[in-house]
């Protein structure tokens, strides 16, 4: 209980980290008793016997382990570099197909671009033959133009002369002047060609010009052309040149990506080589540096321990590496079960966070919280583990003490444990916490009349009687108690205690026909049957249902017994029918009460009772309510 200053009471969700630290402090603890105590204060020579084979097992078994694993890195790593080499061909492959259609491309290319050059060049020759023709025709249009000019210049006056000065107009006669009319209109005529033929002829001499230009312009955009055709190719040729340096440096760099991986491989051994010496070495106790030193010093490797070495015959003659073969044995043995507990305690994390309140109180706890506990303890009872699971059931009591269904769980998985210790936790719930609840008194006194202890069954129900009088099952009990211990008179005396002291007629009733039915079948006395009827009919003699038992009695007048495993049988078909459920919570209540009057195996009542509770008590509680809610309301 040292070692940790926890504050208590503990706060919501705190119990399992403590328990947790705990648990590694007594751990710890555990590890440095076994560095720093003398091999002969721990074990004996059996014990060391049986450690040290123990030891050259395990050390056996990860020899192989090492060297199984030694051969599965060697076919692992073979199989990697087959997998690279036959990556690398599959890439050479790839990329000699790829230039084989480059090089296909650019012969396509190639060609395609001849072709349009010799398309070019027959297109520029037949626009140079026809701007040729073009030059002709132009010249020849620009020699009519000058003659036409040299004519117009011949007939425009000189300029030395003045046209306003008349000259003595000559004798003209009509033939003369119609004569000139004519001359003067061909004159028109003429001119007006020569202008028309001026300005065709001008305009084909501008598109001569311009035609040249074109001729120059295309001559120099075909050079560029040419030119960035040449650039093109040297371009391809160049992409090409570094597809395939980018193929080489790919396949080197998937080489080194193998040789990396090897490596890492190889590294990835080394560490976890040197992380199970860490765990080895975190297996010692950390404490000041010079037992640090002697723990390293104790703690050897598996194979550096010699096991052909002679068993000496006493503890004191152990060679050093034998007791640190030992020590390492025990700490070895112990590591799965503080692997377990953390695993444990892990599992059951989620209850631990779920309980709210630990302690007890007398306010009512919340539903959520009664479900956690009810499926925390279903989870540890499955695990089988008494110790624990008796842990966990009184930590639950004290937060759930009023509470009767836990109680009696923990009273039925301590049942088939321990018969005294379950007496006991039904005394203490029974006297202390659930004084006025009937149900765990019934079981008590039930599991009590089962061992044969009468006397404490007595006890259970005059207890639940005196804090709870007048419930018709703790009665019924009390009266079966008495004769199945061979008692009738005393339980007649108790059915008829019930008659004298119940309240209300139908009530009075209820008992009157319980205890003429003991009467009759248990204690077998037709005459004191007859005698006590007929006095309750003298007093109450508007009572119809005496009449019918007076009825009844003389109608079947017999004292045998009902034949109870017929009559259980019975009752079984018709709660495995396909009656509606009431009907079947009706049959089960008569199996109780008929079981109650003539069962004579205890066990059988409790089962009964069980199945009742499980199947049909729920239902009858809630048509019960029901009938209340609907009398309050009329």
């Amino acid at each position: 209980s040292s070692g940790i200053n926890a504050e208590w009471p503990l706060r919501p969700g705190e119990f399992l980290g403590c328990i947790v630290q705990r648990h590694q402090y007594h751990f710890d603890k555990f590890r440095e008793w076994i560095f720093f105590t003398p091999v002969k204060d721990m074990v004996t020579m059996e014990d060391i016997k049986v450690l040290l084979a123990k030891h050259k097992e395990e050390a056996e078994r990860r020899r192989k382990e090492t060297e199984l694993k030694r051969l599965e890195e060697e076919e692992l790593a073979r199989q990697l570099a087959v997998a690279a080499e036959e990556q690398r061909k599959i890439v050479e492959e790839e990329r000699l197909a790829a230039d084989a259609i480059r090089e296909e491309k650019l012969k396509e290319e190639e060609k395609r671009r001849e072709e349009e050059r010799l398309k070019e060049e027959g297109q520029r020759a037949a626009l140079e033959a026809a701007n040729k023709e073009e030059d002709v025709e132009m010249e020849g249009a620009e020699e009519d133009v000058k003659m036409d000019d040299v004519k117009m210049d011949e007939s425009t006056p000189e300029p030395g002369v003045d046209e306003s000065t008349p000259e003595p107009a000559p004798v003209v006669t009509e033939e003369k002047e119609e004569e000139k009319e004519e001359e003067e209109a061909k004159e028109d005529k003429k001119g007006r060609k020569s202008k028309r033929g001026a300005s065709k002829r001008a305009p084909a001499k501008r598109t001569s010009r311009r035609s040249r230009k074109d001729t120059e312009e295309e001559e120099k955009e075909a050079s560029e052309t040419k030119e960035e055709e040449k650039v093109e190719v040297v371009e391809d040729k160049e992409e090409a040149r570094k597809e395939e340096n980018a193929a080489v440096e790919m396949e080197t760099a998937a080489e080194q990506e193998n040789v990396v991986a090897k490596e890492e491989e190889k590294e990835n051994v080394v560490a976890k080589e040197e992380e199970k010496e860490e765990l080895k070495e975190e297996n010692v106790v950390s404490v000041e540096k010079d037992p640090e030193e002697q723990v390293e010093k104790m703690t050897e490797d598996f194979t550096k321990v010699d096991m052909e070495e002679p068993l000496p015959d006493s503890v004191d003659a152990l060679t050093d590496r034998q007791e640190a073969a030992v020590r390492e044995q025990i700490l070895l043995d112990m590591a799965p079960v503080h692997e377990q507990i953390l695993a444990e305690l892990e599992e059951v994390s989620c209850f631990e966070e779920g309980i709210k309140r630990p302690y007890f109180h007398v306010k009512e706890l919340e539903r959520i919280q009664l479900k956690n506990w009810k499926n925390y303890l279903n989870l540890i009872i499955e695990k089988k583990d008494t110790a624990r699971t008796i842990i966990l059931f009184e930590r639950c009591l004290i937060a759930c003490a009023f509470y009767e269904g836990f109680w009696i769980k923990y009273v039925g998985f301590m049942a088939e444990i321990d018969e005294e210790e379950t007496s006991k936790i039904y005394r203490r719930a029974c006297m202390i916490h659930l004084v006025k609840k009937p149900q765990i008194h019934l079981n008590w006194a039930a599991f009590e009349e089962k061992r044969g202890h009468l006397e404490v069954a007595r006890e259970a129900l005059d207890h639940i009687e005196t804090n709870l009088a007048g419930l018709i099952a703790v009665t019924l009990r009390r009266a079966g108690l008495e004769r199945r211990s061979g008692n009738m008179q005393q339980g007649a005396d108790i059915l008829k205690g019930a008659i004298d002291t119940c309240r209300g007629r139908e009530t009075r009733d209820y008992w009157i026909m319980k205890y003429v039915a003991y009467m009759q079948f248990n204690m077998c006395d037709l005459e004191k049957t007859r005698e006590y009827l007929k006095e309750q009919v003298e007093r109450a003699q508007r009572n119809k249902r005496l009449y019918m038992k007076m009825l009844e009695v003389e109608r079947c007048p017999t004292t045998v017994t009902p034949d109870v495993p017929n009559v259980i049988e019975v009752f079984q078909r018709a709660l495995t029918s396909s009656l509606s459920v009431e009907d079947k919570a009706g049959f089960s209540h008569r199996r109780l009460t008929f079981l109650e009057e003539f069962g004579t195996d205890v066990g059988m009542i409790i089962d009964a009772y069980d199945d009742h509770n499980r199947n049909y008590k729920s239902l009858l509680e809630e048509k019960k309510r029901e009938r209340e809610s609907s009398s309050h309301s009329n």
